[in-house]
């Protein structure tokens, strides 16, 4: 989705969710801010530089607040450390709604996901979903837009 440009103020929404939970958890530390651009798609988004970062251009960009954390956002370990995360997925929507692909993109069962609230992000009608998991030892929010038959999720997640 080209020319979208995510300010450093949804980093710190990260940053906020880190620090979550029953347990007082060391948020996420940001030494600054770095710019990541798809080649490929347009994207731009502002993210911490001391943060752990992979990309696959046109598909896919994921920070972390540390690294080898990404099997523990896939399988929702809260047991392990206190983290965060952005994610960016970018595909074209083929032989399915929007609201469709959203249900099938759900990796937990539906009342830990707050109602779908209509927003916009970077200038494009979008959906924010959220997650509260485990008592609040995981939360997220989730952002589906879609442009041109491309949608794209932006993920903020964290545990602690």
């Amino acid at each position: 989705m080209k020319q979208w440009r995510i300010v450093a103020a949804m980093a710190c929404i990260v940053v906020l969710l880190a620090g979550c939970g029953e347990k007082k958890a060391e948020p996420a530390k940001v030494d600054g801010m770095a710019k990541y651009t798809d080649s490929q798609t347009g994207f731009t988004l502002d993210y911490p530089k001391n943060w752990v970062t992979r990309s696959d251009n046109g598909k896919d960009f994921i920070a972390t607040s540390q690294a080898d954390v990404e099997q523990q956002f896939l399988e929702y370990k809260v047991e392990g450390p206190a983290t965060a995360k952005i994610h960016v997925r970018t595909q074209k929507l083929e032989g399915t709604t929007m609201e469709e692909y959203m249900k099938e993109d759900r990796m937990l069962p539906d009342e830990y996901y707050n109602k779908p609230e209509q927003v916009t992000l970077g200038g494009v009608p979008a959906t924010r979903i959220g997650i509260n998991f485990d008592n609040g030892r995981f939360k997220s929010e989730k952002y589906y837009a879609l442009k041109d038959s491309m949608i794209t999720t932006l993920e903020f997640a964290a545990f602690g």
